[in-house]
């Protein structure tokens, strides 16, 4: 019940109250920040012909407050608290209060940045992602499940990690990370894992590339034609590129390979394209993912676009569509969305507002 008046308290507010909101003056180490994100969905299958409303189609609803507090010229005090909300349910994801970020450190351009809590993840891609997590067709990149008995995968964010990102030099950063378990609030056990990372970014502001690793490692036992199997593994490896054509268009690619050592592993790769269309008023975008997992005939495509008219600094109107083809062996999904079986090709359709300060 607190929770559900601590969330409807906000929209009683006028929008104007929220613009460059922030806490004590505009000196203050703490800023205030959020996302709003509610519209209509639509979602097809061989079982499912269904519209119901829904939070963060277009970026995960939430509310923030970030700390920079700066020691010298060079040291700084960093952290971050996010909690992610579903409007339609008026809670927090997960039940967990700062379900998106929980962490504190510090930060120097001279030495780099040392963080500890829940984060994101350490994959490259990550960050340029172009659409919301219920409907980014990369998400299917993340899946090692269906990969062998007992294969961990990845959760929306890591907690309990550590993470270390080396000074820019010459364009280029080093990042290091650990976790001994990622998991987030209630989830399911195939997310109760460590996870070993390390990735590469380079950027000099027209091409971004990064190569990134990730070892996850489960905390779980599991049982395999009556053998015990502890600490099963699953290997990610991942490369990104990005090159910003001109102020306003930008082209991505992608290459994913996971190669779990379950005691019936198959491995899957992930190749991934997206391309984004910048204008004042108006952003278009969309991508275009293929899966395949070895040895099992099993593959699927999958394409998304989406556009976004800017109505002010503060309010974007956006529609989503999205559509998975499954071949006769696959049962991949997006949204939630119930499938008949395998090739069962699921579409999901939404329009909505976002509001941000």
């Amino acid at each position: 019940m607190l929770k559900y008046v601590l969330i409807s308290g906000l929209f009683i507010l006028p929008m104007k109250s929220f613009a460059d909101i922030q806490v004590g003056d505009s000196n203050s180490p703490f800023k205030v920040y959020g996302v709003f994100d509610y519209g209509v969905n639509y979602s097809h299958s061989g079982v499912v012909n269904s519209h119901d409303f829904q939070s963060g189609m277009d970026y995960a609803s939430r509310l923030g407050l970030k700390l920079n507090l700066k020691l010298n010229d060079d040291l700084a005090i960093v952290g971050n608290a996010e909690s992610w909300i579903d409007l339609r349910k008026m809670d927090f994801v997960r039940d967990t209060t700062f379900a998106r970020a929980e962490f504190i450190g510090i930060s120097s351009k001279k030495y780099g940045t040392l963080l500890y809590g829940r984060q994101a993840l350490n994959a490259s891609g990550v960050y340029e992602e172009l659409f919301a997590t219920a409907l980014a067709p990369s998400a299917l990149s993340y899946q090692a499940y269906d990969l062998g008995t007992g294969a961990p995968t990845f959760d929306f964010r890591s907690s309990r990690a550590i993470t270390y990102t080396t000074p820019n030099f010459k364009n280029t950063t080093l990042t290091f990370h650990y976790t001994p378990n990622q998991m987030v609030g209630d989830a399911s056990k195939v997310l109760d894992a460590k996870n070993y990372a390390a990735m590469a970014v380079y950027d000099d502001g027209t091409n971004r590339i990064s190569a990134s690793y990730n070892e996850l490692i489960s905390n779980y036992s599991v049982e395999y034609n009556g053998v015990i199997y502890d600490e099963i593994k699953t290997k990610d490896y991942r490369v990104f590129a990005l090159k910003r054509l001109n102020k306003n268009l930008s082209v991505i690619g992608t290459a994913n390979y996971l190669k779990p050592n379950s005691p019936d592993a198959v491995s899957a790769q992930i190749y991934g394209t997206m391309i984004n269309f910048e204008q004042p008023k108006y952003n278009l975008k969309a991508a275009l993912y293929h899966r395949q997992v070895d040895k099992q005939d099993v593959s699927a495509m999958i394409y998304a676009v989406g556009a976004n008219y800017h109505i002010n600094k503060h309010l974007d109107a956006y529609i989503r569509a999205e559509y998975i083809d499954n071949n006769s062996k696959a049962k991949y999904t997006m949204n939630n969305i119930l499938l008949e079986g395998p090739g069962d090709d699921p579409s999901t359709y939404g329009i909505g507002l976002k509001f941000m300060f």
